[in-house]
Order: C-alpha cells, then structure tokens, then sequence
C-alpha cells in the first residue's frame, strides 16, 4: 500500500513540474523522454539554458559582455555497481575569443 503512495506522490510532483515549465520547455521534456523528476529537472534547465544562448545569438550580441549561466543538477545519486561515472561539463562562463577591448 505505502509502495503505491510512494508512486502517487512521485508522479503528482512529476506533473506539477511539468505544468510549470514553459510550452516549448514543457514539450522538449516529453520529447527527451526524461526517466523521473530528476532528469527531467537537468533537461528543463539545459534546454533553458540552450534557448537562453540561442535568444542571445538572434539579438546580435557580440559577445562584450560575461554572460552567467547557473545549471542546477539534481543531487548525485551513488552509482549502481558496473556503471561509470559521465564525464564532467566543461564551464560555460569561458572567454570568447575576439571580445577583449584592447
């Protein structure tokens, strides 16, 4: 009985995090076929931030200025035995080349 709570309360905050998230965020999410809250976190915020970068580019920004993007991941989960760790992002808050005012 308490397993089927568990399922219940695990897939209402599933759907209410969907329901908030923008159309076109929502939509990418399903799309992606995200395993359970957690990933469906990490996706909603790496597309946010791809469309964030995009939206920058079609501005015509050149780049001037330092641009700061806050990823949040979902808390480490320990390893299953036989997997191996992803291999870490590198940062995004490098210097692009060609923007220093010399």
């Amino acid at each position: 009985m308490f397993e089927h709570l568990g399922r219940l309360l695990k897939t209402a905050l599933e759907s209410n995090f969907m329901k908030g998230l923008k159309q076109e965020l929502r939509v990418a999410v399903r799309v992606a076929r995200s395993r359970d809250l957690g990933d469906a976190m990490v996706l909603a915020q790496l597309i946010e931030n791809k469309n964030s970068l995009e939206r920058s580019s079609k501005r015509g920004n050149s780049g001037g200025s330092y641009h700061t993007m806050t990823t949040f991941l979902a808390p480490r989960v320990p390893l299953v035995s036989g997997q191996r760790e992803a291999p870490k992002e590198k940062s995004l808050g490098a210097r692009r080349e060609g923007t220093l005012n010399d």
